[in-house]
């Protein structure tokens, strides 16, 4: 069902392209997964794989956002983020 590798979990200094996006599939795999149907214990699971990597994303920095039309979380790589008033706006580079 869903696919939970450690090294996609791992806190990379700099994360690569390859990663964002390995973790971004896992991030919809789970969003897609999720059903109130299913028994709490596997919703409970779901949430947290869900909720992982999620925080990975947010750790890094990355830049994502929710497509409502097509229900995926997608990168978004015309976002700037300022990462403090001391320091010049921040994009990914890939």
């Amino acid at each position: 069902m869903l696919n939970n590798s450690n090294s996609e979990l791992s806190l990379l200094r700099t994360p690569t392209l390859q990663a964002m996006m390995s973790v971004l599939e896992n991030l919809n795999q789970a969003y897609r997964a999720y059903d109130l149907a299913l028994p709490a214990e596997i919703r409970q699971g779901i949430a947290r794989f869900f909720h992982a990597h999620y925080l990975w994303l947010w750790h890094h920095e990355i830049c994502f956002g929710f497509d409502s039309s097509r229900q995926r979380y997608f990168l978004d790589f015309s976002i700037t983020k300022q990462e403090d008033s001391s320091r010049w706006a921040r994009t990914i580079e890939y």
